[in-house]
């Protein structure tokens, strides 16, 4: 592996000389050459300062104009302009695009590597404007794509899964700063969901190990969504005044209106120089109301608790559809400055904040004992709040170490907690927790001969808070109760450089990608509460220091055929969650610390292939294999010589991550995309998954991987206003020979035989009623499909009826 890293690096320093002056105008649709373009100086259009292609879409340009700003017009396509820095050598490469067609293999990706996506040998997926789909959080707006997984135990909670990977093996990053923090868990997450998408302009999903560039956690991929920017005053305007909203209502099968009721606001102010966006949004959830159509008894809810006369008791559901206690409500506000001096670096400022109400854990209160009592009274999560500060200082000027730096400072606070309450228990225990985070990076680019040079240096801090207490829910008498985290406090600090290097080979033709990493962790945790935990040992520490690395080609065999190969290693340290938690996984399990936690690393190998064979028809094909090493797995454990011990009142079997051998990822994916003259789009894609865990020469299917599943998609586009979509999503089976043994799949909220398969029928109409208002309605399980998605712990939305308005002013 060292031999092959080591050629490819040298492969890239080769120089590929490139003479001559020439300019090359071609189309970004089919990469064809545009005759007839003309070239002119930005300041100076006269005819004695243009140029004008050949049928080759070529030109000479005198050696002068690399240092100035260039614009290139041509019929049909859109004006645009050449910076000094987009020049390899002597030779320029411009392509022109084509009004209302997107092509996402040529945009500018959000990732650290600002080069185009056509040029990166990783599998990225662009999720544009990701509110005109009506999602109803975040969670929906990515599944929507239909090439990614999401598992849900909860309506206020939905976790990505992306190859194979979940939660803390997937980074997660807004704004270019990194939300992972030390408590996100191995098994299911909902943070994503205190993320808005009515204020995103991009959600990027990098699949894959992306570790030699974004470090720690990002093992299955990254999800990286970047928010509205504000905008300046334009075309000699003093001010750009513009506000909107939107207001959505939801109905389940026309009978139950409250399924989501959301508003949103927005305003922006721009000046020359000064730009300021602030938005609100208000989302309010009903209980879900699942599918009827093939009801299954297992996932009825018959009876639900509720206290009466201070006393717990088993209530019958006149609507066994109606999925009681599922229901949430979240707010979040965010405000965005964006300052441009004449002179010196742009300072953007970025303020976030997001509050749920509290959100029930609806698999847990469906759970019901033999006599068909309900096992929990409450179990909830607490308010969830999200706050960030972020700032963020952009250089635009060459120097020798680099053309373009960013510097980001953030702050992050982050609050939840966990609340259960046994049926017929008067003790509500409540766990808190607070993490404090601090980061700072700083991203560089600089331009070389025919290559780019991408290189930055990381620092973040994480304090991490827990408490715990038992409480009557009467005479409200507290007493001390066990932490999910150590009651001490614990720290996680990390300190990273990185490097890559991208080099165009051959014009054109071959770029390839090869960076390295290293990276510095550091973790303290102190238990403390030595009263109610009877380990042996009273904190721990740990201290591992990485170096991970990846190569990768990009090959442009010709304008129909596009391939990409890639190696990358991956590492996740172990948090505090892996390393230092106490947690009932599931009732008579108890997962415990586990000190002596490693690392766990990967190596991740990427093939994919673009293929165009006629105009306006894409097919991209893509296959990997990860071997994880040192997973860290749920397993039997013992403290000291015991196997259980008691816990909340229950003997409950001893657990704990630990390191097994090995694990093997693999898996396909297909797309295919079509888009006709008169207004037709057809988009498909399919992702299948296999994952297998080595522990002690004994091989098991591995947790976090779904079956197939996909999306097809057909768009049709009437006159100028009105447009209709129709989609299908559809998952595969999962028996139970292929549910992992530790738990996390939640099997016992599936059926006897595994998780059915199921397919949902979709209808969408939009009206843009004028330039102002959008009008859109929509059918979502239009058979009113009964089912859930894999590892799920409550069922999906029935047929869903959605009404919204969206508008905007000047």
């Amino acid at each position: 592996m060292k031999k092959f890293f080591i050629f490819f690096a040298l492969v890239s320093f080769v120089c590929a000389d490139i003479n001559g002056q020439n300019a090359r105008i071609i189309s970004t649709y089919d990469k064809s050459p545009v005759s007839n373009a003309k070239i002119s100086r930005l300041h100076n259009s006269s005819s004695e300062a243009q140029f004008i292609t050949n049928e080759k879409g070529e030109t000479p340009l005198p050696d002068s104009w690399r240092e100035d700003t260039l614009l290139v017009q041509a019929a049909g396509y859109k004006n645009t302009l050449v910076l000094p820095d987009q020049w390899f050598g002597k030779k320029l490469l411009v392509e022109l695009v084509l009004p209302g067609i997107i092509i996402s293999a040529v945009e500018i990706p959000g990732t650290r590597l600002n080069t185009s996506v056509e040029n990166l040998p990783l599998d990225v997926i662009k999720i544009r404007l990701p509110a005109e789909n009506n999602p109803g959080n975040m969670a929906d707006a990515i599944e929507q794509s239909g090439e990614v997984f999401v598992q849900r135990s909860q309506l206020g909670g939905g976790s990505p899964v992306l190859r194979g990977m979940e939660a803390n093996r997937i980074l997660l990053v807004i704004d270019g700063v990194r939300l992972n923090t030390p408590i996100f868990r191995g098994g299911h997450l909902q943070n994503i969901m205190r993320l808005d998408p009515n204020i995103t302009q991009e959600i990027e999903v990098i699949n894959g190990s992306s570790s030699p560039i974004y470090g720690s956690d990002a093992l299955g991929g990254v999800i990286s969504v970047n928010t509205m920017k504000p905008e300046f005053a334009e075309n000699g305007k003093a001010v750009n005044h513009r506000f909107g909203g939107m207001s959505r209502i939801a109905s389940g099968n026309f009978k139950y209106w409250n399924q989501e009721k959301s508003l949103h606001a927005w305003h922006n102010v721009g000046f020359k120089r000064l730009a300021i966006r602030t938005s609100f949004t208000f989302n309010n959830f009903g209980d879900l109301r699942q599918g009827e159509a093939g009801l299954r008894k297992e996932w009825e809810r018959n009876k639900h608790a509720s206290v009466i006369a201070g006393i717990d008791t088993a209530l019958v559901n006149s609507d066994p559809a109606l999925q009681i206690g599922s229901a949430y409500s979240q707010f979040s506000a965010n405000q965005r400055w964006l300052f441009s001096p004449e002179k010196g670096p742009q300072h953007q400022l970025n303020l976030q904040y997001t509050k749920s109400s509290d959100v029930n854990r609806y698999d847990r209160l469906s759970e019901s004992t033999s006599n068909g009592l309900p096992v929990f009274a409450q179990w909830f999560y607490g308010p969830e709040e999200r706050a960030l500060v972020s700032y963020q200082l952009k250089f635009m000027r060459k120097t020798s170490m680099y053309d373009e730096a960013v510097i980001i400072a953030a702050w992050q606070l982050n609050r939840e907690s966990r609340n259960s309450r046994r049926f017929g228990n008067n003790q509500l225990f409540r766990r808190n927790e607070q993490v404090l985070s601090y980061s700072i990076n700083t991203d560089l680019h600089k331009k070389l001969c025919n290559s780019d040079l991408f290189y930055g240096l990381e620092a973040y801090s994480h304090q991490v808070a827990s408490d715990a207490f038992s409480e009557n829910i009467f005479s409200k008498e507290k007493s001390i109760a066990s932490t999910r985290y150590p009651a001490g406090g614990s720290e996680v600090n990390n300190t990273s450089a990185y490097i890559t290097y991208q080099r165009v080979l051959l014009p054109e033709k071959l770029v390839s990608t090869v960076g390295a990493r290293y990276t510095f962790n550091h973790l303290l945790a102190d238990f403390g509460q030595s009263e109610i935990y009877p380990f042996p040992f009273s904190g721990a520490q740990q201290k591992n220091s990485v170096i991970c690395a990846q190569a990768g080609l990009t090959f442009r065999m010709n304008k129909k055929m596009n391939w990409r190969v890639n190696w990358s290693q991956g590492f996740r340290s172990a948090n505090v969650d892996d390393l230092a938690k106490v947690f009932d996984s599931q009732p008579g399990s108890l997962i415990v610390p586990n000190p002596d936690l490693k690392p766990e690393r990967t190596d991740a190998f990427d093939l994919g292939l673009v293929f165009k064979p006629v105009k306006g028809l894409k097919l991209e094909f893509g296959t990997y294999y990860t071997v994880l090493y040192g997973a860290i797995v749920t397993r039997p454990f013992k403290l000291g010589s015991a196997d259980s011990l008691l816990y909340d009142g229950e003997y409950s079997a001893i657990l704990a991550n630990v390191n097994a051998s090995k694990a093997e990822i693999s898996g396909l994916n297909a797309k295919i995309s079509w888009q006709s003259n008169g207004g037709t789009s057809m988009n498909v894609s399919a992702t299948y998954t296999k994952g297998i865990v080595y522990n002690d020469g004994v091989s098991a299917p591995l947790d976090h991987i779904p079956p197939i599943f996909g999306k097809f998609q057909l768009n049709q586009k009437i006159k100028k206003r009105l447009s209709v979509s129709t989609w299908l999503m559809f998952q595969g089976e999962k028996p139970l020979s292929l549910y992992s043994p530790s738990g996390e799949d939640n099997l016992q909220y599936a059926t006897s035989s595994g998780m059915p398969a199921w397919h949902t029928i979709n209808l969408r109409a939009g009206v843009e009623v004028s330039e102002s208002v959008k009008l859109d309605l929509s059918a979502e399980n239009l058979l009113d499909t009964n089912y859930r998605v894999f590892a799920s712990g409550i069922s999906a939305t029935g047929r869903l009826i959605k009404l919204s308005l969206q508008v905007s002013f000047n």
